[in-house]
C-alpha cells in the first residue's frame, strides 16, 4: 500500500507492508516509490506505522460509506 508520512520531518510517499502478531500490527517493510527498503529510527517506524494504519481505517470507513449509499 502506498501511503503519504514523514520521514526525516519531509513529507514522503512510501510504500509500506503490514503485518500482525496476535492483533499488534507491525511494519513488516517500507520501501521509497523506486523499490529500495528504507531503513527508520524507530521514531521514523512509529510515525510510519501510525500512518499506515490511519491510512487503511480511513479506506475501510470510506469502502464502507460506499457500500452503504450503494444500498440507500
Amino acid at each position: 500500500m502506498i501511503i503519504r508520512t514523514k520521514i526525516n520531518e519531509e513529507p514522503k510517499l512510501v510504500e509500506v507492508s503490514l503485518d500482525d502478531i496476535d492483533n499488534e500490527p507491525f511494519l513488516d517493510g517500507v520501501w521509497d516509490l523506486d523499490g529500495q527498503e528504507l531503513s527508520l529510527s524507530e521514531e521514523e517506524e512509529e510515525q510510519v506505522l501510525s500512518d499506515a494504519i490511519e491510512e487503511v481505517v480511513s479506506r475501510r470507513y470510506d469502502l464502507a460509506i460506499e457500500r452503504w449509499e450503494d444500498e440507500q
